[in-house]
């Protein structure tokens, strides 16, 4: 659906762009409409093209007979005939190109007279080898320029199209080192109300992407916080503390090992999963780049819990009802901006929109097929979710159907199901965008271990057995992949625990039962807790949606049970945790239970 809409808006741009050109429109954009879009094409070249070059070493331009077409395929996959495009490299210099903060200029006699005999040289930064493919008359196929293509194997980039898409030119970048591509960082400090010392922003370095393996110490990272004033920017003095209002904590990086490089046409940067915005000074260097990130003075985060509320009704739709309520005090909202609605017979699509939840600020609300749970649920949207707000419905229509909506009129309704609960865990984590480098692992056909994982505010891949295709896909799709793998072997195996560790740093938190296994989880995520929430640990009703409630408090979400608190109350007296959120009645958790936590 997705690719159907970005293929009618790139149609509907071009069709304007022919009419810039041709008056009433003209031939133009009547082409488009029967010609079939191409989507993916692979080109080859007897040529070897380096993984990275040598500045000052020669490299021979290919003829153009020497680059073809393998194959091609239209956006319903029919594969076309290799014989209905030519392939052009162009010897005319334009096609060898150098970087020069950002902006390409050619090679050649005319701008560098480095010819030398008909070879270029490679300059040092980014260089491009750039070959053109037009469709030949006769053939009624126009260019998809979001698709995929491919030279030798590596993907290249639409850098030109013609006005009627029968023409593209495709280029392939190369660099004269390993290039970062990617950089995870994180803060050893909170962000106070009133101010705090600069030195006192100390930021670590978690992880480092690039086109190769890449050395922690390949660079360094120096921080220095700055105050706005009417849009102007004054930096503080040593020792001085920030100023309520806007400030920016700016980053620069700092290459360390001239060995690698900087990508800064792709570097993205990433300080507690939050992707920060580029602050350039001193030229496009690949070297040395700054990044900033924009913070108001706010007040703290979560403040220790000093008493405990229990939270539940007559049914489980009515205590979702009641955490909703909870956590929207907690996070200091009159109304969320989204809410997610997800079935309440089963426990899958809710535990994995635990991570949405946590990066739209939206409550989970249950709902099942029942007229007066729809009802309450729908007056309690009304009420607490802004008119224009965005309501997920998770899972396919069988489990959440669209009568749930009906009547609800000025809001956004988006569904996230696939054709079973993997596909629509990873529809939620697609939506939701993964930018952090962690990714929680836990049974699908399980609740105790993804209800523990749901507070973390992580992302959570529910696997079975074994891992789907499409689950393999979406990971290789991520960057900066450390996983951790909840519960024991019963839960997840060990092949699928052998295969994550193929992938990037691997982690099991278990234990010999689901409470342990959620003690582990809490001491990963939550070593200085602010609060807890308890969930019953024999059933997953209650628990459901006290994930994000739990992470707004700042502290886990722990399994317990009547007779069975003894690991969350050993962990609670250990982090000094004297409050928090009991879900559900006293017949599940009684008061005794609770206060053997929270003492």
């Amino acid at each position: 659906m997705k690719t159907a809409i970005k293929r009618i808006l790139l149609m509907l741009l071009m069709v304007m762009t022919a009419a810039a050109f041709v008056p009433g429109l003209g031939t133009a954009g009547k082409a488009f409409a029967a010609a079939e879009w191409i989507e993916s094409a692979f080109f080859s070249t007897a040529v070897a093209l380096p993984e990275y070059i040598v500045p000052g070493e020669s490299f021979v331009q290919p003829e153009s007979g020497e680059v073809h077409i393998t194959n091609a395929y239209t956006a319903d996959e029919k594969e076309l005939f290799k014989d209905a495009f030519t392939v052009d490299v162009k010897r005319s210099g334009w096609y060898h190109f150098y970087s020069e903060n950002g902006e390409y200029v050619r090679y050649g006699d005319e701008y560098y007279g480095e010819t030398y005999g008909g070879d270029f040289r490679f300059k040092s930064g980014y260089n491009q080898f750039r070959i053109t493919v037009k469709i030949k008359e006769g053939n009624d196929y126009i260019f998809d320029t979001t698709g995929e293509y491919y030279l030798m194997g590596a993907g290249v980039e639409v850098v030109d199209v013609n006005e009627d898409n029968t023409e593209m030119t495709v280029a392939l970048t190369v660099f004269d080192k390993p290039m970062i591509t990617d950089i995870y960082l994180g803060r050893k400090f909170e962000i106070p109300s009133e101010g705090m010392n600069v030195t006192d922003a100390v930021l670590v370095l978690n992880n480092i992407i690039g086109t190769s393996e890449i050395p922690q110490d390949a660079i360094s990272i120096s921080s220095q916080w700055f105050y706005s004033e009417n849009g102007d920017f004054v930096a503080y003095k040593s020792g001085e503390t920030f100023r309520s209002g806007k400030n920016e904590l700016r980053i620069g990086i700092y290459i360390e090992d001239e060995g690698y490089g900087l990508d800064n046409k792709n570097l993205i940067v990433y300080l507690d999963d939050e992707q920060l915005k580029p602050w350039v000074y001193g030229g496009d260097s690949m070297a040395q780049k700054s990044w900033y990130l924009d913070i108001e003075s706010a007040p703290p985060g979560p403040q220790p819990e000093t008493k405990t509320s229990r939270l539940f009704g007559g049914t489980r739709y009515e205590t979702s009802l009641s955490v909703a309520d909870a956590y929207k005090e907690k996070l200091g909202v009159d109304e969320f901006d989204s809410v997610i609605i997800a079935c309440g017979t089963n426990y899958a699509d809710a535990l994995a929109g635990s991570y949405l939840s946590a990066v739209k600020k939206a409550p989970i609300l249950i709902v099942d097929s029942k007229h007066d749970h729809i009802v309450a649920m729908q007056d309690y949207i009304r009420k607490n979710v802004r008119a224009g707000g965005m309501i997920y419905l998770l899972g396919g229509e069988a489990v959440v159907p669209y009568n749930t909506v009906t009547g609800l009129i000025g809001y956004d309704v988006k569904r996230l199901g696939g054709n079973d609960r993997y596909e629509t865990n990873l529809k939620i984590l697609q939506e939701a965008g993964v930018s952090g480098n962690e990714i929680l692992v836990a049974s699908g056909i399980g609740f105790a271990d993804s209800l523990s994982a749901s507070a973390t505010g992580k992302p959570i891949l529910l696997v079975k057995n074994t891992i789907q295709d499409s689950q393999k896909d979406y990971v290789a799709s991520l960057k900066g992949k450390k996983f951790f793998v909840i519960g024991g072997s019963g839960a997840v195996n060990d092949d699928l625990e052998a295969y994550f560790k193929t992938l990037g740093e691997t982690k099991r938190l278990g234990g010999q039962t689901r409470y342990d296994t959620s003690v582990s989880v809490a001491r990963q995520f939550f070593p200085e807790p602010k609060g807890a929430v308890l969930a019953y640990g024999a059933n997953f009703p209650d628990g459901l949606c006290g994930g994000s409630l739990a992470n707004a408090m700042g502290g886990p979400l722990l399994l317990a049970a009547n007779g069975k608190a003894d690991q969350a109350a050993a962990y609670a007296k250990e982090k000094g945790i004297k409050g928090g959120a009991v879900l559900g009645g006293p017949a599940l958790i009684d008061d005794g239970n609770a206060d053997k936590v929270f003492s």
